[in-house]
């Protein structure tokens, strides 16, 4: 089983920054990509947004995300320059990895991306480091094939090597995605409860009164 959209959650992550090197499917070394060569598992790579024309690749990819959210939800309110901002400014918010197919042999050298996975670090001060993830989002014609997997490992890697007592993030009620967290032993809790301030909320308690 695999997952179409990953979504959010609340403990987590720290902080890192994966080199932007690209690295295939055959020279991941300490972060594997999926060997793209055995068992039928396309030919693929994983690289960190780097560029602006990765992060509106990347609002694209936002945008479909979007598409499998609950009807109330708000709409992506995310622009190309909030995204460099926040993820290749000096001060990163968000790390962004693209999940791209390698070219065939004599194809011209642009990858096609298919996936994307954000995420962000944060601290438990009971267990130390975490790597919280944002979102994660593979294109309808690449589901079930393996990368949904792929993806979650190289992810695995990171937060292994950064030395994260958790990696965690919020599924969707209702989407078959929670076959696959099970599949990946992941755990899940009915004991907290998810709370958020929007911006509005954020303003009205900055500006309460004694």
């Amino acid at each position: 089983p695999e997952s179409p959209a990953v979504g959010k959650q609340n403990k987590t992550t720290k902080k890192t920054q994966l080199k932007s090197t690209i690295m295939s499917s055959e020279q991941a070394g300490r972060f594997p990509n999926g060997t793209g060569h055995k068992s039928g598992i396309p030919k693929h790579r994983f690289r960190q947004a780097s560029t602006r024309e990765d992060m509106a690749t990347v609002l694209d990819l936002i945008k479909e995300l979007s598409e499998y959210h609950p009807p109330g939800e708000k709409s992506v309110t995310s622009t190309v320059d909030t995204l460099v901002r926040d993820g290749l400014g000096e001060e990163k918010f968000f790390h962004c990895i693209l999940l791209e197919l390698e070219p065939e042999a004599g194809q011209p050298a642009a990858a096609k991306c298919i996936g994307y996975a954000v995420y962000f670090y944060t601290y438990s001060t009971w267990e130390g480091r975490m790597m919280y993830l944002e979102d994660i989002y593979i294109r309808p014609e690449w589901q079930r094939h393996g990368m949904g997997s792929a993806i979650m490992r190289h992810l695995a890697c990171i937060a292994e090597e950064r030395d994260c007592a958790r990696l965690a993030w919020q599924g969707i009620a209702g989407l078959e995605n929670s076959k696959f967290y099970k599949y990946l032993g992941a755990i899940s809790s009915s004991e907290w409860l998810n709370y958020k301030l929007d911006r509005e909320g954020i303003r009205r308690v900055a500006h309460l009164t004694e």
